[in-house]
């Protein structure tokens, strides 16, 4: 092969290098990142929920006023709409539930060999926290998959019987997003609170 043929061959490979570098750089700052451990971090990276805005999305009587008072092209228009905000919101919270049990999973490697009757109140929060953060996080999965079969349909085309139900996100898998993820709020506030004063921000996010 010569010097010619050789050029050739690295300039049709280059592209796809340049695309493999592009990826190893997208990976290590995105894949593996370190993840938000402390209590500092989970202020620093939770983002705002509005948890009475979700319920209301997520209200059994709002598809039903809608269905009422608009004609049903712009009846699927706004289900749409509805369907991206509700997404929009469970998207923020799995973030904030992934940073809570970051945390409270290095909180609970300090208590590793401890006898749970030894437990004291704190460390049953931080057990509690990560059961709750764990449910969460399954939820969020079956919630995830609903919400992209919707969106990637066309609802549109979707005979009215078989429209999204958007109150069903309610509860998956026998987890009920809104009582589940305001008592893990409730926790990290308390668990916040016995390391000190501060963490403001986390209070007003959460």
């Amino acid at each position: 092969m010569n010097i010619t043929s050789v050029l050739h061959a690295s300039l049709f490979f280059l592209p796809f290098f340049g695309a493999l570098a592009l990826l190893a750089l997208a990976a290590r700052y995105t894949v593996y990142r370190r993840p938000p451990s402390s209590l500092d971090d989970v202020a620093l990276f939770v983002r705002q929920v509005d948890v009475l805005e979700l319920a209301a999305l997520l209200d059994p009587l709002v598809p039903l006023t809608l269905r009422e008072s608009l004609s049903d092209e712009a009846y699927r228009r706004e289900l749409d709409t509805h369907i991206r905000l509700v997404r929009e919101y469970l998207d923020r919270v799995n973030h904030n539930v992934r940073v809570i049990q970051n945390w409270v999973a290095g909180e609970y490697a300090h208590m590793q060999g401890k006898n749970p009757e030894d437990y004291n109140p704190q460390e049953r929060l931080v057990v509690e926290a990560l059961q709750m953060a764990t449910e969460l996080r399954a939820y969020a999965i079956a919630a995830r998959a609903k919400l992209w079969i919707w969106g990637a349909l066309r609802i549109d085309r979707w005979p009215a019987q078989l429209l999204p139900r958007i109150p069903n996100l309610r509860v998956l898998h026998g987890v009920e997003v809104l009582p589940s993820y305001r008592r893990l709020t409730e926790i990290t506030r308390a668990l916040s609170r016995s390391r000190g004063p501060g963490h403001k921000e986390l209070f007003e996010a959460l």
